[in-house]
């Protein structure tokens, strides 16, 4: 009793201890599940409003249910697919549909590389089969020459075959410069005057369609047509959008067919095909609504076209080279990845598309930098 007597003051000042000690590390315990209980809230809520952007999503491409008086309302309708589903669909995603961007990509739609699109296609084998002068022949050189150069050289070409359309409209091979001319005027034109740059990309891809009734064999109408069909995607709805990609896809590989040995064609079907490989669940169904058979495509094919563009214009091209390392990062080769990042990353950066490659070069070069041998 007397050595709980003498005793009491030090259990008592442990006892203090022990409370206080217990009381701190409760409110530590619980201060740490308030921010974690308050972190889960906040993913909570950005998960629900992920979930409800998705459903909107999937209502806007359902068919609505058609009137009582209507017995054969049509999902195929053109009218059911309006500007609003457009805006509905691109907003939650961030932009269109991932297999369009392929289509409609810097490297397509807004400053074409000069040395990736511009300087092949007088390369292939029936360039010149329709030339029927030696004036025509230098015309061809000039424009070409000027379609690899600036943008003052562009527009300088779209003027001479512009002035010579009455002349050789029926020539396959100068109905495609034109297109490609005036597509090239559609870009300088750019967001300056919407109307107009918008009138061209039309004017372009109706151009096209001119040059492949003059000849469906010419590859360089097919490659051409494809691309200003793609460009023509910022104008259209979803619907529309989706059955370019099959029309873009098809004409790209007719132009392959064609002209096997054109880097860009196999560059722009491996473009298609990263898009298509790249889609969502919600995407592939999205797609399947409206077209019975979605597009499907798989990393081993998309990768055979980028490294066969490759193969034709061997490590030159930064942004091809880019995308074969990304097609790597797919297939889970990072030590393989790295090494094509190598490749592109000492490339000289020349113009906007080299720029935006470099970029994503840089960052995919860090993010799997732990994978170097």
């Amino acid at each position: 009793m007397s050595f709980l007597l003498h005793s009491r003051p030090v259990i008592l000042v442990a006892g203090a201890g022990v409370l206080f000690s217990g009381c701190a590390a409760w409110y530590i315990v619980g201060r740490r599940l308030s921010v974690r209980v308050a972190s889960l809230a906040r993913e909570v809520e950005l998960l629900r409003q992920e979930v409800e952007r998705l459903r909107n999503i999937v209502e806007q491409l359902l068919p609505p249910q058609p009137p009582k008086f209507e017995k054969n309302a049509s999902f195929h309708n053109s009218s059911l697919m309006t500007s609003d589903d457009d805006e509905t669909y691109e907003d939650a995603y961030g932009g269109p549909l991932p297999w369009l961007t392929g289509l409609r990509s810097t490297a397509l739609t807004n400053d074409l590389d000069s040395r990736s699109i511009t300087s092949d296609d007088y390369l292939s084998a029936n360039s010149f089969q329709s030339l029927d002068s030696d004036e025509t022949a230098q015309l061809f050189n000039k424009v070409d020459r000027l379609f690899d150069g600036s943008d003052q050289d562009k527009q300088e070409a779209y003027d001479i075959l512009s002035k010579k359309k009455s002349k050789l409209s029926n020539d396959a091979n100068f109905v495609w410069r034109l297109a490609k001319a005036t597509y090239f005027r559609s870009q300088i034109v750019g967001t300056s005057d919407k109307e107009e740059q918008r009138r061209l990309i039309f004017s372009s891809k109706d151009i096209a369609k001119e040059a492949l009734q003059l000849d469906e064999k010419n590859s360089n109408a097919h490659k051409w047509y494809a691309i200003a069909l793609g460009s023509t995607n910022d104008y259209e709805s979803v619907k529309v959008k989706i059955q370019n990609g099959y029309d873009f896809k098809s004409h790209i590989e007719r132009a392959i067919v064609l002209n096997p040995t054109d880097p860009t064609s196999h560059y722009l079907l491996g473009r298609w095909c990263f898009g298509v490989y790249m889609l969502s669940w919600v995407e592939r169904r999205a797609a399947a609504t409206l077209f019975a058979t979605p597009p499907t495509a798989t990393i081993d094919e998309t990768l055979e076209h980028f490294l066969e563009a490759d193969k034709l214009k061997p490590g030159t091209w930064k942004e091809n080279l880019l995308f074969i390392a990304k097609c790597y990062i797919q297939k889970r080769e990072y030590e393989t990845a790295l090494q094509w990042l190598d490749k592109a990353d000492v490339l000289p950066t020349m113009g906007q598309d080299d720029e935006l490659s470099q970029q994503e070069i840089t960052t995919l070069l860090k993010q799997y930098s732990s994978y170097r041998n």
